[in-house]
Parts: structure tokens; sequence; C-alpha cells
């Protein structure tokens, strides 16, 4: 079978594996900063109010600003243990750490442009932490 053909089989279970860790980070930060985790979502559905959303962890508690910047963090470690792994060649090279640099590249997408995302909420806790001072 073509190499290509496995890049296409290990996109979706990876791109899941991806989106379960990237939720257990917020709640991972949520607990380890006092918080405590209401519901966990690791998988894609429709919110109350019928928006799309990847994933979702709702908390009670907890620092803000860890919570909504662990999945970079997280995604920043992971792509340098698969980039490490890529000596293994270059399949978990280029289809986790694909998933790590989208996740980190998203992040930043929301930080300028999506103010309701895990990077525009961060940069709007900077800002009202900033004003506060």
């Amino acid at each position: 079978m073509s190499d290509w053909i496995w890049v296409l089989i290990l996109l979706l279970p990876a791109g899941a594996l991806r989106l379960l860790a990237h939720e257990a980070s917020h709640a991972v930060a949520a607990v380890v900063t006092g918080g405590t985790v209401v519901l966990f979502r690791p998988w894609p559905h429709r919110g109350p109010s019928g928006r799309w959303y990847w994933g979702a962890v709702y908390v009670t508690g907890g620092d803000a600003l860890a919570f909504y910047v662990a999945p970079l963090i997280r995604a920043g470690a992971f792509l340098v243990g698969w980039a490490l792994a890529g000596a293994l060649g270059w399949l978990p090279l280029l289809v986790f750490a694909g998933w790590e640099l989208t996740d980190i590249l998203w992040w930043f997408v929301g930080w300028f442009r999506r103010p309701e995302s895990d990077g525009g909420i961060v940069r709007e806790i900077l800002r009202e932490r900033r004003e506060r001072t």
C-alpha cells in the first residue's frame, strides 16, 4: 500500500486524539488552578445555542488564562515531541505533527481574528488585566 494511503488512514484517528488532548489540556489546567470540571465533551457537537463546537469543557473556578492558554502549550510540547519522533520516519511527523501545527496556527488565528476562540479570549483577558493595572 502507498505511504499516502497510510497518511489518509491515520488522519482521522490522529485528529480525534488531538481533539481529546486539546480538550483534556483545558480540563487539566482548570483542575490544577483550583477549578472543577462540570462537563467534558471532547467530540464535535452543537451547543445549546445551536453553534458548532469541535469540543468543549465547562468548568467552574480556576484560572481563566491558564484554561485558555493550556492547549497552545500542550500543542507546542507535542509538536516538539513529534518532531523528535520524526527520526522514526516521515509518517508520524507528517500526520501527528501536522495536527499539532494546525492547533497552534488556529490558536493564533483566534488571537487576531476570532474573539470567541481560545486565542481571542486570552487576548481579551490580557487586555482586561492591563487595564486594571
